[in-house]
C-alpha cells in the first residue's frame, strides 16, 4: 500500500476519533432529562395497571425493550404477553411501532425530526390469582415490580439513565420499599412520588403495599445506614408476631453485619409479607429483599423453619451477589442473555451463609436446621441424575428451564447449586479450614476478606473463580481450585458427605417420623414421602407427585400424575402404606398398590423390604459437635 495514502488515513482516523472523543466528552458533560414513569396499581379488582412513561429521545431509529433476563431469576424469565396496548406518542402524533425481528421483548419507533421525548401508554396485565407462585397480588397486598411494568431504550446503559416515578395505590393502603418519598410527594386520591434514582437501582427496587402495615426498625435511631422491617399482613391480621420474633430480625441484621464487617447500602427494607392468600415469594435486591408467605411465617415458628431463612439468604444477597458479582451475572440491560457459570457461588455460598444466619439470629433453631440438612443430605448422597450431569452444568438450568414442571427431578436434576453446593462445597469447605487450622480459622475469615467493603459503598465489585480460590488460599493455603473442580465436576450416583461428617453428624434413617417432620409437613398441602424406601412420593389425596429413578415405583411403572387409590385393598392413607411397608420386612406381603391413570385402573405389586425411612441427621460417635460451633452466635 502507498504509505502516503496510509499516512492520510491514519490523519483522518486521527482526526475521526478526536472529534468523537470531544463529542463523547461534551455529551457527557450535558445534563440529560430524566425519563418519568407514572403507573397506576389502584385497578386490584381485575389487575390491570395503567403505565405512562415519558422516555428521552432524538430523531432517528429507537428500540425499546421490555426486561426479559431479570435480575435473581437468572433467566428469561420476563413475560412481554403481559404488556398490552402499546401506543406510542410525540407530541399528540401516534407512532408506528413495529416488533424487532431478533429480539421479540423489542419494539422499534422512528422518532421524528424535532423530537426530544416520546409519550408510550400501554397496560399491564396481571397473572389470574395463582397463576404464579411467586406473584403477590391478594384483596389486601400486591407486589409492585419495575421490571415487570417498563419500556426502556436500548441505548443506553441502565445505571446511566434517570428516572422520575409515580405511583398510584389503592387508598388507604400503605407502601414500603427502598425507594424514598420526594419531598413533593403527593398523598392525595392514592398517589406517591419517589425520589429521582437511576433507571438500575429503580428496577431493583420493589414496592410492597397493603392495608394491614407496620414499620419496624431494626436499628437504634441516628443508625448512618439503617434497616427496617415493612410487615404486610391481611386485612383480619392473621397472626401478629411476639417481640421476640421480632427481636430475631433484629439479630439477623447484627449477625450479618458481624460476618462481613460493613454494611453495602444506603438503607435497607426487608419487605415481609405474611398472610393467608399470598404467594411464596424470595428474591433479593441491593437494598431491600422480598418474602412472602401464605399466613404461616409467625404461626408455626416453634413447629418448623417453615422456609424462614430464606429471609436470611436474601439478606446476605446484598453482600454476595449485588455488591460483589459473578463475571456474567453484571447487567448493562436486561435483554443480554447472562452467564451463570458461578451461580453455585452466587446462590450457593448465599445458601449456606443464609442458614447459618438463619440459626445464629434465632429465625430457625439447630434442631429445625438439622432437619433441612437431613433432607437435602438424603436426597444429595444418592441422586441418579448426577452419573450424566454434575453440579456444575446445573448453573445452566435457569437459562435452560420452560415453565412447566420437571417429572423426574432426581434424574433431570435442576436447582442443584443452591442446597447440594451449600452443603457439598461450602459446609465441606468450612468444616476442612476448621479442622486444618486446629479451629483456629474458618469460613467466617473467608466471608471478612473476600467481602472486603466499606459501609455505603454500592458499587459492584465483580469477582471470577480465580478470586474465590485466592481468598480461600488466604485463609488456609492448599489447592482450592482442585478442591472445587473435584466437587463442581463430580458425575457419580452416589457421594460422600464429606462436609457434614467432619461436623460431627451423618444422615441416617428411622422408620417413624419424629415430632419436628410431621410438624414440617406444609399443613395446606401434605406430602408424604416413600422416597427412600418404595422410591414415591404422593399428597394427602394420593396423588403422586415424584418418582425415584430406578427405584422399586419406577421399576413397577408408577410415573407422576397417577393417582394411588388403595394399598392392599384398602383406601389410601399414609398411615395404611406406612404400616404396609412395615409388614412386608420378611417379603411375605409384598405391597399391592392400586393405580389410577387417565381412564385406567391396575393393581401394581411392590417388594419393599426396607420398612419406612425418614431422614434425620445423627451425631458421629468420637467427633466434636463442629455444627455446633458454626451456629453458635457471633
Amino acid at each position: 500500500m502507498n504509505r502516503w495514502l496510509t499516512l492520510f488515513g491514519a490523519l483522518c482516523a486521527s482526526f475521526w476519533l478526536t472529534a468523537v472523543n470531544a463529542f463523547a466528552a461534551s455529551d457527557d458533560d450535558t445534563p440529560r432529562p430524566a425519563m418519568t414513569v407514572r403507573v397506576d396499581a389502584s385497578n386490584t379488582a381485575q389487575w390491570i395497571f395503567q403505565v405512562h412513561e415519558t422516555i428521552p429521545a432524538e430523531s432517528g431509529p429507537l428500540r425499546l425493550l421490555y426486561p426479559r433476563w431479570l435480575p435473581g431469576f437468572h433467566g428469561p424469565a420476563g413475560d412481554v404477553v403481559q404488556l398490552a396496548g402499546l401506543t406510542v406518542r410525540v407530541g399528540g402524533q401516534r407512532l408506528l411501532w413495529t416488533r424487532a425481528a431478533d429480539e421479540l421483548h423489542g419494539f422499534d419507533v422512528q422518532v421524528p425530526e424535532g423530537a426530544h421525548a416520546i409519550d408510550v401508554h400501554y397496560q399491564w396485565l396481571g397473572p389470574t390469582k395463582g397463576a404464579l407462585s411467586d406473584s403477590l397480588q391478594s384483596r389486601d397486598a400486591l407486589a409492585l415490580t419495575w421490571p415487570s411494568l417498563l419500556l426502556y431504550p436500548s441505548n443506553r446503559p441502565l445505571a446511566e439513565m434517570e428516572v422520575a416515578s409515580r405511583v398510584k395505590l389503592p387508598v388507604g393502603w400503605s407502601w414500603g420499599s427502598a425507594l424514598r418519598a420526594s419531598a413533593v410527594s403527593t398523598q392525595g386520591e392514592g398517589w406517591v412520588e419517589f425520589q429521582t434514582e437511576t433507571l438500575e437501582t429503580l428496577l431493583d427496587s420493589p414496592v410492597y403495599a397493603g392495608v394491614n402495615y407496620r414499620r419496624v426498625e431494626l436499628d437504634p435511631p441516628g443508625t448512618a445506614r439503617p434497616a427496617a422491617l415493612h410487615l404486610f399482613r391481611t386485612r383480619d391480621g392473621g397472626t401478629a408476631p411476639s417481640d421476640e420474633q421480632i427481636d430475631t430480625h433484629r439479630r439477623l441484621l447484627q449477625q450479618a453485619e458481624k460476618l462481613f464487617g460493613f454494611r453495602p447500602w444506603r438503607h435497607y427494607d426487608l419487605l415481609l409479607a405474611d398472610g393467608k392468600g399470598f404467594g411464596h415469594i424470595a428474591l433479593e435486591h441491593h437494598e431491600s429483599s422480598e418474602n412472602s408467605y401464605d399466613g404461616d411465617y409467625f404461626a408455626d415458628w416453634a413447629a418448623a423453619s417453615r422456609s424462614r431463612d430464606d429471609l436470611a439468604h436474601e439478606l446476605t444477597h446484598a453482600w454476595n451477589g449485588k455488591f460483589r458479582r459473578p463475571r456474567g451475572l453484571e447487567q448493562l440491560d436486561l435483554n443480554s442473555p447472562t452467564r451463570n457459570e458461578l451461580l453455585w457461588v452466587y446462590e450457593g455460598l448465599t445458601q449456606y451463609w443464609g442458614q447459618v444466619l438463619a440459626v445464629r439470629s434465632g429465625l430457625v433453631t439447630a434442631e429445625q436446621m438439622r432437619h433441612d440438612l437431613a433432607l437435602t443430605g438424603a436426597r444429595t448422597a444418592d441422586l441418579p441424575g448426577r452419573q450424566w450431569r454434575d453440579l456444575q452444568d446445573t448453573t445452566n438450568t435457569p437459562a435452560l428451564a420452560s415453565h412447566g414442571t420437571q417429572k423426574w427431578w432426581d434424574w433431570t436434576l435442576g436447582y442443584d447449586y443452591y442446597n447440594d453446593a451449600a452443603l457439598l462445597i461450602w459446609l465441606d469447605a468450612d468444616t476442612l479450614i476448621r479442622e486444618r487450622s486446629g479451629g483456629q480459622r474458618s469460613l467466617d475469615d473467608f466471608a471478612r476478606r473476600f467481602f472486603n467493603g466499606q459501609d455505603g459503598n454500592r458499587t459492584p465489585s465483580v469477582y471470577g473463580i480465580d478470586d474465590v480460590v485466592a481468598a480461600l488460599n488466604a485463609v488456609e493455603p492448599m489447592d482450592w481450585r482442585r478442591f472445587l473442580r473435584a466437587r463442581l465436576d463430580h458425575r457419580m450416583p452416589t457421594t460422600t458427605l464429606d462436609g457434614l461428617a467432619r461436623s460431627g453428624w451423618t444422615v441416617a434413617f428411622v422408620d417413624k417420623r419424629t415430632p419436628l417432620q410431621l410438624a414440617s409437613l406444609n399443613a395446606k398441602k401434605p406430602l408424604f414421602s416413600m422416597r427412600y424406601s418404595a422410591g414415591v412420593s404422593v399428597d394427602a389425596e394420593g396423588s403422586v407427585v415424584g418418582v425415584n429413578w430406578a427405584s422399586p415405583a419406577f421399576s413397577a411403572g408408577l410415573a407422576p400424575d397417577d393417582k394411588l387409590l388403595a394399598v392392599n385393598g384398602r383406601a389410601f392413607t399414609p398411615e395404611r402404606a406406612e404400616a404396609a411397608l412395615n409388614d412386608n420386612r420378611s417379603g411375605d406381603k409384598p405391597l399391592q398398590l392400586l393405580i389410577h391413570r387417565d381412564d385406567e385402573f391396575r393393581t401394581v405389586a411392590l417388594d419393599v423390604r426396607t420398612g419406612p425411612r425418614h431422614p434425620v441427621l445423627q451425631r458421629v460417635e468420637g467427633r466434636p459437635d463442629v455444627l455446633a460451633e458454626i451456629f453458635k452466635a457471633r
